[in-house]
This record gives C-alpha cells, sequence and structure tokens, in this order.
C-alpha cells in the first residue's frame, strides 16, 4: 500500500503522478515545487530551461493560472538503483474564460512526457522534467 500522499515525500515512484496531478489542478505552485530536487532542471516547451527548486516554484507560479484541470497517466516507470524514470502521457484543459467561450473551459490538449527522478533519503524527486503537446509543427 502507497504511503499517504503528502507533497514532496514520494516514496513509490508511481506516486510522483499522483502527486503532480493533484498539485496541478489545486493550483499549488509550492507543493509542485517540493516534488523537484534543489538541483532539478525544468524543460517547458517553447521556452528556456528552468533551474533550481526555486527557478521551477517561481515558473509554476506564473503557468499554472493558464493550465486549468490536467490528467497524467504514466505508461512505464522503472528504478535502479537511486535513479528512476516515468514516461507518459497527460492531458491538460484551460481554466473557463481563457478558451473560445467565455463560459466553458478550452478542448483538452494532449501531450506526453518524461520524468528522470533521483532518489535522496528514501524519497524521489524529479532531476529533470521535459514535455510537449500533440500539436503539428508549423
Amino acid at each position: 500500500m502507497r504511503g499517504a500522499l503528502t507533497a514532496g515525500s514520494v516514496t513509490d515512484v508511481g506516486d510522483i503522478a499522483v502527486r503532480l496531478e493533484a498539485a496541478f489542478n489545486a493550483g499549488d505552485a509550492a507543493a509542485l515545487a517540493s516534488l523537484y530536487a534543489d538541483s532539478a532542471i525544468l524543460m517547458p516547451p517553447n521556452e528556456p530551461m528552468v533551474k533550481g527548486r526555486a527557478g521551477i516554484r517561481a515558473w509554476f507560479e506564473q503557468a499554472l493560472p493558464r493550465v486549468g484541470h490536467v490528467s497524467i497517466t504514466p505508461i512505464e516507470s522503472r528504478s535502479v538503483g537511486d535513479q528512476a524514470f516515468q514516461a507518459g502521457a497527460f492531458t491538460s484543459r484551460s481554466p473557463a474564460g481563457t478558451g473560445s467561450s467565455i463560459q466553458e473551459p478550452s478542448p483538452a490538449r494532449p501531450g506526453k512526457y518524461v520524468l528522470l527522478l533521483i532518489r535522496s533519503a528514501g524519497h524521489w524527486k524529479i532531476q529533470y522534467d521535459i514535455w510537449s503537446l500533440d500539436q503539428p509543427v508549423g
């Protein structure tokens, strides 16, 4: 059985997606940042890399108002020693007022992600995070 879902205390690699999804949907930049290692690197699409937990928190504080609801589906997670990865898919839906209708959120946008994690003091933290949306280039 998995432990309590407290921010920042991931003991099972499979729980990372659950915690990410919960923090995204709560609009909680601090909870999101707590899932990252101190020296983590965030690689958002079409933007420069963001380095360090403090920078990642600041990035999320700016991005979360545009995100709305997120659904994360891990496809594969694996760990070897103190390193792990998780690959998966997600959908995001912009909040009401930002889509084509002021009353309804935008249509779901699918994407994919890869997380590289490190274990420190018995807890998994995200070291590298990269994702992209499934949109045609053009």
